[in-house]
């Protein structure tokens, strides 16, 4: 989780110093429980300074749909390729 926390402070510094966007997906634990979350920075200007919107949306029913589609696709490329001529 260090990582994330690098990620998101490097994200926050180059928002604030003029970086138009900043996204990451990051892995959140509590009490043994995993999620996936989205963290977005936008910057803002008031009274000369600039300052940040920063939201957190999770998003851990599309990354396990993701992961669903994805063992889907496996799966069904080995009984293709199962099932081709050598």
């Amino acid at each position: 989780e260090k990582e994330y926390a690098q990620r998101a402070a490097d994200g926050l510094r180059a928002v604030l110093a003029g970086t138009k966007y900043f996204e990451m997906e990051y892995l959140f634990s509590c009490d043994g429980k995993q999620e996936w979350f989205t963290m977005t920075i936008s910057p803002f200007e008031n009274d000369g300074r600039m300052n940040a919107v920063v939201t957190h949306t999770n998003i851990s029913e599309r990354k396990q749909a993701t992961e669903k589609l994805i063992e889907g696709e496996r799966k069904y490329r080995t009984l293709i390729d199962a099932d081709r001529p050598p």
